[in-house]
């Protein structure tokens, strides 16, 4: 009888608190209310990981007791062949510099060739790639997509110039993927994906909803904006 009272109440109290979170979760304001399970045709798949090279196999020293043996022999009659020849040996001479001295200079009016632009071709095997601030720099000015995963307040106090805000933590974020998708239709275009830098996640999470949704070059900016804003990077 005990028994019976005692799981009735536990499991009475595990409904209330299902029903107490849900009703919690339902008037929470949208910053702050979990969305439901998204659907996206990637979502059973997993992102290749590479494997790490294996370690070079350790080569052992040879222990040949036959040539151990015979070096001090060896030593013994080069130091008496040395002592009884005469010395030949000429002082050294300094080394030549084969160095110019003058760098070759184009010619007056010939353009410097431009350095060439690093390349970012679509990955559909891995749900993301990490690129550095160079590579956002480049991206930036070549006009990327650029996607703010922080929350919708901390968007508003600054974020890179140009770049949308889609709160990976918030109730709409697949209402916003929804609504992204329908209007990015070029699956295999660069999209970056950044937020705070540091142990911040949420960049990677919206990295793997996108690839989740079909989008298969998205590239996290793992520095994030404080980076941005260090190297001088437009902002609003």
């Amino acid at each position: 009888m005990f028994d019976r009272r005692f799981f009735a109440e536990g499991a009475a109290i595990v409904v209330l608190a299902v029903l107490c979170a849900s009703t919690s979760n339902i008037v929470a304001a949208r910053e702050r209310k979990l969305a439901p399970v998204g659907d996206y045709p990637r979502a059973l798949e997993v992102p290749a990981k590479v494997a790490d090279p294996a370690p070079a196999a350790a080569v052992a020293p040879a222990t040949d007791e036959s040539a151990i043996s015979t070096i001090p022999e060896a030593l013994e009659t080069a130091a008496t062949t040395t002592a009884a020849a005469p010395s030949t040996a000429t002082p050294p001479q300094p080394a030549l510099s084969t160095t110019p001295t003058t760098q070759v200079k184009l010619p007056a009016g010939v353009p410097v060739p431009p350095k060439p632009k690093k390349l970012f071709a679509p990955h559909p095997d891995v749900a993301y790639v990490e690129i550095t601030n160079a590579d956002a720099m480049q991206l930036w000015h070549e006009k990327a997509i650029f996607i703010d995963a922080r929350r919708t307040d901390v968007f508003n106090q600054g974020h890179i110039a140009g770049s949308r805000s889609m709160p990976v933590w918030e109730a709409d974020i697949n209402d916003r993927i929804r609504a992204f998708f329908d209007e990015v239709t070029n699956q295999q275009q660069p999209i970056v994906v950044y937020c705070s830098g540091g142990n911040c996640e949420d960049s990677h999470m919206l990295a793997d909803k996108l690839w989740g949704a079909g989008y298969e070059n998205v590239l996290v900016y793992k520095d994030g904006f404080p980076a941005w804003q260090r190297m001088g990077g437009a902002v609003e």
